[in-house]
């Protein structure tokens, strides 16, 4: 069924294959059923047989989560211009309130921050009352490793570190309330620990055209005739039991197969993305919305915040890529009518130090601030304010846990019960209207 099963004295004919195809016996078709159902992962991708095979309707609404991931120095991301205590502990990196991106229009129109100067577009959001800036976010016990803070947010949970079975929160949302033909999609993200320690597996891919049967490169000819057989061979009722249940399956996975490919090939749109590779991602999550295909989760991710040094030009460049590529993603979404059923969520696993270093640049701190993005999202600021006392300390503390985060959207937006995802005991509770 794939290039590895062929022989290297073999030399098929299109003929040929359509006469020995015609009188396969029973056994041979449940070999080739078997295998093609081994083999219909292609490079680059990760996904399970259960929801080729099981797929059903999904709600028609999407949660993306987009991880800065690096450590975002939310500080210059979203400046606290009104705290004259920001310039004074960044005397070359603090952002201009001249120059920022300003917050005071708008339903949710404030003093207390701007944006950076490269993120124009999010300001237009936020002025469209699109746009919640949730401040403080982190969770108890900073730590200030990317590798273990990264793995407390992919967990939902902080205790146990040392554990080495690790559950992440997303499997464990979709082992209880995943549904849809492709309810988790992670976008050029690798299998990251999110996904892992649950019975069903997510689809790990960079392009979804990428999906489908694995062809054989040496003899193209033989796929053609190879699928024409098999959806042959599927459409008959077959014999009562094994053979019966197993052509069920192929016409299913032809079908949801079929439905993926058309999503790749036939995906049109007004609007011209950028060439960041961020933007190629979120061009993806499109392709599946506007075939109708909408996960509860799709993630991905846009890295390169670790800004020890040269903070300033890398943030200009971060953030713009950043800023252009959610513009297009929104504009295509406007335009097959999936904004107000889509909320982006802008995350990163730990905050910058409130103060500058000796190299122009930010070391690893606690808290962040977590981005809202979407049609439907309550726009403004959410979580305590900041006081001269929180940038006078070393870093920015937290006062809203990121589970509080993601439970209001979770139950907001995709409508499941969440607190059973992150059973984990807190210090601190807000309750957060988001959606």
């Amino acid at each position: 069924m794939t290039r590895n099963e062929r022989t290297t004295n073999e030399k098929p004919k299109a003929s040929r294959e359509r006469s020995e195809g015609d009188s396969l016996d029973r056994r041979a078709f449940l070999g080739i059923l078997a295998g093609g159902a081994c083999g219909l992962a292609t490079r680059q991708i990760l996904w399970p047989m259960d929801h080729i095979l099981h797929a059903q309707a999904g709600n028609e609404k999407t949660l993306v989560i987009l991880n800065l991931a690096g450590g975002n120095d939310a500080m210059n991301m979203v400046p606290p211009i009104s705290l004259p205590e920001y310039y004074k502990r960044r005397p070359s990196l603090a952002i201009p309130a001249k120059s920022a991106v300003s917050l005071l229009q708008g339903p949710k129109g404030t003093k207390e921050h701007a944006l950076h100067p490269s993120l124009k577009q999010l300001g237009s959001f936020w002025n469209q009352g699109e746009l919640a800036i949730v401040r403080k976010v982190g969770y108890p016990g900073a730590n200030g490793s990317h590798f273990t803070s990264a793995r407390i947010w992919s967990r939902g949970y902080r205790k146990d570190l040392s554990a080495r079975e690790d559950s992440g929160w997303i499997a464990r949302f979709l082992d209880q309330y995943g549904k849809g033909l492709i309810p988790v999609v992670g976008i050029g993200t690798g299998r990251r620990l999110d996904f892992r320690g649950g019975s069903k597996r997510s689809l790990i891919v960079e392009r979804i055209g990428d999906f489908g049967f694995d062809g054989d490169r040496s003899y193209r000819a033989r796929s053609q005739y190879r699928n024409q057989l098999l959806a042959k061979i599927y459409a008959k009722q077959g014999k009562e039991g094994v053979d019966r249940l197993l052509r069920q399956t192929g016409r299913k996975v032809f079908g949801n197969l079929g439905r993926l490919e058309a999503a790749a090939k036939n995906y049109k749109s007004s609007v011209t993305y950028p060439g960041s590779s961020l933007a190629g991602r979120l061009r993806e999550i499109a392709v599946l919305m506007k075939a109708g295909i909408f996960p509860q989760i799709a993630y991905t991710i846009h890295g390169g915040f670790d800004t020890h040094s040269a903070q300033a030009g890398r943030h200009s460049s971060l953030f713009g890529t950043l800023d252009a590529a959610l513009a297009a993603f929104r504009d295509d979404l406007i335009a097959m009518g999936a904004w107000k059923k889509t909320v982006i969520v802008m995350i990163s696993e730990f905050g910058r130090r409130n103060y500058e270093n000796g190299s122009k640049g930010t070391d690893h701190g606690a808290a962040s601030f977590v981005l809202v993005l979407g049609g439907n999202v309550k726009g403004g600021l959410h979580g305590p304010r900041l006081t001269p006392q929180d940038l006078q300390a070393p870093s920015l503390p937290y006062a809203v846990d990121f589970r509080d985060v993601y439970e209001a959207l979770l139950s907001q937006h995709l409508g499941v019960k969440a607190a059973n995802l992150f059973p984990e005991s807190r210090p601190v509770h807000q309750n957060l209207r988001l959606v």
